[in-house]
């Protein structure tokens, strides 16, 4: 016999159709763009093999998402546990793979900023561990990748160069931190909400069936499958 969905299913299982493909689907418009900017000559040193591989990539992600999409959700709409952790990280290895390869192939030194898009979606499941587990991994890539490219990638030169470096790095750990905040929180209060939500609906019928005994003098008709149990009991 399969559990009965209740609100948090129902939540995670929404948030799992949506999340396993708008994170394949953000990487393949990053290869696109990459290809029409490239086309139109605003982004000339690209390698053009690097470039095509990382277009293939974003492919190979997408028909994963699909993959994912397909079988990681049972009949009744609920999504399964054990595809649903595969999922999870698969798309936060994907976020890193995909935070690191446009780092080093565009040779744009301000990609640091959209380091919350590659996390902000993973805090959708309010799981605290995921979203830890992307920041470290997008938010080292970052700081490794500004010694290892740190001509390419820091601020020029000048007499600014110790602030905008200061600047950076604070708006970065500000973001991440907040990020974290935000999925901890908010995971605590949607779960709380979500507990008490169902006890009032539990109340409610509970409440109405001893309503209708007192007017009819006769309990409510029991369902005729017997396989679900009461929600008063």
């Amino acid at each position: 016999m399969q559990e009965k969905m209740t609100a948090l299913d129902a939540y995670i299982s929404r948030v799992y159709r949506i999340v396993v493909l708008i994170i394949p689907i953000f990487c393949l418009i990053a290869g696109v763009i990459i290809v029409l900017l490239h086309a139109f000559g605003c982004y000339p040193d690209i390698n053009e093999m690097y470039m095509w591989l990382f277009v293939c990539m974003d492919v190979i992600y997408l028909f994963i998402g699909l993959y994912f999409r397909k079988t990681g959700l049972r009949e009744d709409g609920i999504v399964r546990k054990d595809k649903l952790q595969q999922a999870k990280y698969t798309m936060a290895v994907m976020a890193i793979i995909q935070w690191n390869a446009i780092t080093y192939i565009w040779p744009f030194s301000d990609l640091w900023a959209y380091s919350l898009l590659f996390t902000i979606v993973q805090a959708s499941y309010f799981d605290v561990k995921l979203v830890l587990f992307t920041t470290a991994g997008i938010g080292g890539s970052m700081f490794l990748s500004w010694f290892a490219e740190g001509g390419r990638l820091l601020p020029a030169a000048d007499e600014y160069y110790t602030t905008g470096i200061l600047l950076r790095t604070i708006g970065a750990v500000m973001m991440f931190v907040s990020v974290n905040m935000i999925t901890y929180f908010g995971g605590n209060s949607l779960s709380k909400n979500l507990k008490n939500m169902s006890a009032m609906i539990r109340s409610h019928i509970c409440s109405t069936g001893a309503v209708w005994m007192i007017i009819f003098k006769k309990p409510i008709r029991k369902p005729v499958r017997k396989e679900h149990p009461s929600v008063c009991s």
